[in-house]
């Protein structure tokens, strides 16, 4: 048995820059002396210690996989050892220097000799029963991100591991039936049922790792991996993963896999005694009240009445008029059909009766709110019980033949190719959803966690014939969760160990108050990559009009500062503001080599901005430099991939991406080396305001900032943007050799001290504030010359040293050090920089230099 620290805590809680994941999965191992209490860890050999808590952030991460902390750049080693410690481990105890972790050598050394077979998890407190190791769940956002993680665990001596994802039919349906379906999983649902299905029927083909590696695949794979191989031996790979599950020690899955209710239990997916690992965890606050929330608008209600007369018509002429096809003893659902359009029809009726009390927002939008406990009551008077929704869920079961009984009468009636007519997957998962955020709302104590809105606003309605979509008005109730804790107390409670890492999990106490758990050990790293490969600048001012050149800066350029760069909702809307803006992207694009990426709030404000630099010019000055992409917007897949493929392919050249924060392209992107050389942020991507969930979520916030510890609404409201802004920063400088910089256009970050202390701290202790907006881009232009191995290239005429590097005066960091940035040397060439020196791509060498 390996030597293990014993350490008293339930849950990690890390926040750490992206490229210094140093979170651990199979090297962190959990045995509970009491259930739920107390930790082993069993820590790599490399770990360093720092100050306070656990090792959980190594020296240096640009070699690591950001799951095992597997030092990467060493050969892998094959092992066909199955036990889930693996006993080639080395002696680890070494380094332990806290209090709270010391241990007595001579105890552990008693359970080292006690434990066998050696290699194993230790079970001193189980001598005649070995328990069955945990599972890992390692969650992410995206599949893109999951996809990342496994080329990393490639690179392991764990690329072996016995593994499965969790995606939908979107990502892992191969059936050419299914996938030119608009409703994939009613289409899939149905070939199933009727066994016309070849690739779910041939799904043994590809669900163990045996018949993977038959296949081919002998390491860690991806959902392409399995969806190539399921292509060539027609197997189905979305229920090949699904049995996978069983016999998987990990398991990835996007976070509403593990935190919506509905999907677990769809799923049926055991989360007790097992392991949930967070990545860019700071996702989790939204994603587990949007999982507790339920929305359907009045046309989704309306299509859910219309299906149920639909299949009780159908169900009336099976039984009535074809009665002689029907199997012996088959019976009707034909009550429970009846009963589920009466619920509908009872919950379309009461959104539509506030149609007369919405009060106008702004045009064609306009909402009524309802707190808790009034929602609750009046669903109550409607006859909407928890005993109601109860048998909501019995009819629930038997409509969609689960319940055991009518499941034995179904597999009847298909052996005698019988296949009665069953509702829609859509309106069976708006019934199960309502059920599971109801039980959620009526649980005591949490009615006033819960808010509802009933809101009139434009939205796109699909014509169930010709299948277009038209704008049209309509209603939609949303049953709000306030409180992500009424979901993340529930999975806390039942897993053995949750860890949660991010870059931007800051304020923690707040983080912990919200999902209404105490995370024991805690940590906030810096970033790994040294200051000197990177430099932040906050540009506080605009560039003045007649001086400000969109090329090279002139030698001697040391005009006046222009206004201020308040990026503030009335100051961008102006023409002014967007003009300034262009040219100092312009400016960047001129000096900064291969591949931009400007951040705007919002992606109004990114198409006001682009009309604009389109009408003035700005935009083809820009296509001198770089090619200007911009981020689509939606959830189109093959639109994203489409535009990521055009910014790759032009990266060397010099390519300019403009993208929204919050949106895709500012999380689970990995732009790292010439992919982003310098990252700009114009302005703070606040909420909207006048949305009714985030002016509820203020109000709730005031209301239990006492009683749960939780930030006022305000400051809420603040930490939602910076944590944006934040991940947007995040996407450059990906690994310790990478180097870029990083601007953020907004004059209030330096005059307020609450704004400048949520900028990440690694970004936040060397980021300068720049007076002049034309220092700021000299300094930037030397920057990326050094970086070159070139600074002799710097203009003759600008003197031989850059403006100084100044904090904020109510900064809590010192000033920047002098040499935070190299000075140009006292012999710097006189030789003006050429016309093509920003197009000219960098020697292989350059991150190194």
């Amino acid at each position: 048995m390996v030597p293990i620290d014993e350490v008293t805590g339930k849950h990690i809680f890390v926040e750490i820059p992206k490229s210094n994941v140093a979170m651990v999965q199979r090297d962190l191992f959990l045995k509970p002396n009491t259930p739920n209490e107390t930790w082993v860890l069993k820590k790599p050999d490399s770990y360093i210690e720092p100050p306070q808590y656990i090792d959980e952030v190594p020296k240096a991460t640009e070699a690591r996989d950001p799951i095992t902390c597997e030092d990467t750049s060493k050969p892998a080693v094959d092992t066909d050892d199955e036990d889930f410690v693996s006993a080639k481990r080395p002696d680890v105890t070494q380094n332990v220097s806290h209090e709270e972790f010391k241990v007595d050598t001579e105890v552990i050394q008693q359970k080292k000799n006690e434990c066998t077979p050696p290699g194993l998890l230790c079970t001193c407190d189980t001598p005649t029963e070995r328990r069955n190791p945990p599972k890992i769940f390692f969650c992410t956002r995206t599949h893109r991100q999951i996809a990342q993680i496994i080329r990393e665990l490639n690179k392991t001596e764990f690329k072996k591991v016995r593994m499965s994802i969790l995606s939908s039919r979107e990502h892992s349906c191969i059936n050419p039936k299914v996938e030119k379906e608009a409703n994939k999983n009613d289409k899939c649902r149905e070939l199933c049922e009727q066994k016309k299905c070849q690739y779910r029927t041939n799904v043994n083909a590809l669900n163990s790792a045996k018949h993977l590696e038959r296949a081919g695949i002998t390491r860690a794979w991806d959902i392409e991996d399995l969806c190539r191989v399921g292509r060539r031996v027609t197997a189905c790979p979305y229920f090949a993963s699904v049995e996978m599950v069983r016999s998987a020690e990990i398991i990835f899955a996007p976070y509403n896999y593990i935190l919506d209710p509905l999907i677990v239990s769809q799923r049926e997916l055991s989360l007790s005694d097992n392991v949930v690992i967070f990545d860019e965890g700071h996702n989790i606050e939204d994603v587990c009240r949007s999982s507790a929330g339920f929305e359907a608008t009045q046309f989704q209600l309306g299509d859910c009445i219309v299906n149920l007369e639909d299949v009780i018509k159908k169900d009336n002429e099976c039984y009535v008029t074809n009665r002689q096809y029907v199997p012996e003893g088959y019976r009707s659902t034909q009550v429970q059909l009846r009963n589920l359009k009466e619920f509908y029809s009872k919950l379309l009726e009461w959104t539509l009766s506030f149609k007369g009390k919405l009060r106008e927002d702004y045009f064609e939008h306009s909402h009524y709110s309802l707190l808790g406990p009034d929602c609750l009551r009046q669903l109550v008077g409607l006859g909407i019980t928890s005993d109601y929704v109860e048998q909501i869920s019995g009819w629930l079961g038997i409509v969609s033949y689960k319940d055991t009984d009518w499941l034995e009468m179904a597999t009847l009636g298909a052996e005698k190719n019988f296949f009665p007519p069953t509702p829609k997957t859509s309106s069976l998962v708006l019934a199960e959803k309502f059920i599971l955020t109801y039980r959620l709302f009526a649980a005591t104590g949490n009615d006033s966690s819960f808010s509802a809105c009933i809101k009139q606003s434009p939205l796109m309605v699909q014509d169930p014939q010709s299948h277009k979509t038209s704008r049209t008005l309509g209603i939609t109730l949303v049953l709000t969760c306030l409180n992500p804790a009424v979901t993340f107390k529930s999975l806390s409670s039942k897993c053995h160990s949750i860890i949660v890492t991010s870059g931007t999990l800051s304020p923690m106490d707040t983080f912990q108050s919200e999902l209404g758990t105490h995370f024991r050990v805690q940590h906030e790293g810096k970033h790994v990559v040294p200051r000197a490969n990177f430099l932040a600048l906050n540009l506080a001012t605009s560039p003045s009009g007649k001086d400000f050149n969109a090329g090279m800066c002139k030698p001697g350029n040391t005009s006046p500062s222009g206004k201020d760069f308040n990026a503030g909702y009335k100051n961008a809307e102006t023409f002014s503001f967007q003009d300034d803006v262009g040219e100092v992207v312009c400016r960047v694009c001129s000096v900064v080599p291969h591949g931009v990426l400007v951040f705007f709030p919002s992606y109004r404000l990114l198409d006001k901005v682009s009309d604009r630099w389109r009408t003035t010019g700005l935009w083809d000055k820009m296509e001198r430099y770089k090619t200007v992409i911009t981020e689509p917007k939606g959830s189109n897949r093959g639109a994203f991939n489409q535009v990521m493929e055009h910014f790759d392919e032009n990266v060397d050249e010099g390519a300019l991406l403009l993208a929204v924060c919050r949106g895709k392209i500012s999380e689970g992107v990995d732009f790292a080396d010439n992919s982003a050389r310098a990252v700009l942020t114009i302005g703070l991507p606040f909420p909207n305001w006048k949305s009714t969930e985030v002016a509820d979520k203020r109000k709730y916030n005031d209301r239990f900032t006492k009683q749960k510890g939780l930030l006022p609404g305000q400051e809420w409201y603040t930490v939602q943007a910076f944590r944006a802004v934040n991940q947007a920063l995040g996407r450059c400088l990906r690994h310790i050799k990478d180097w870029g910089a990083i601007l953020m256009i907004e004059s209030r970050l330096a005059s307020s001290d609450k704004y400048w202390g949520s900028i990440s701290r690694w970004i936040r202790e060397d980021m300068a504030v720049m007076g002049n907006c034309n220092d700021a881009l000299d300094r930037l232009q030397y920057f990326c010359l050094e970086k070159a191995g070139t600074p002799e290239l710097y203009s003759e005429g600008r003197g031989a040293a850059l403006p100084a590097l100044t904090s904020p005066d109510n900064a809590s960091s010192t000033p920047l050090p002098d040499n935070a940035s190299t000075p140009l040397p006292d012999n710097a060439s006189s030789t003006p920089l050429p016309d093509n020196a920003s197009s000219t791509p960098l020697p292989d060498n350059a991150s190194s230099t």
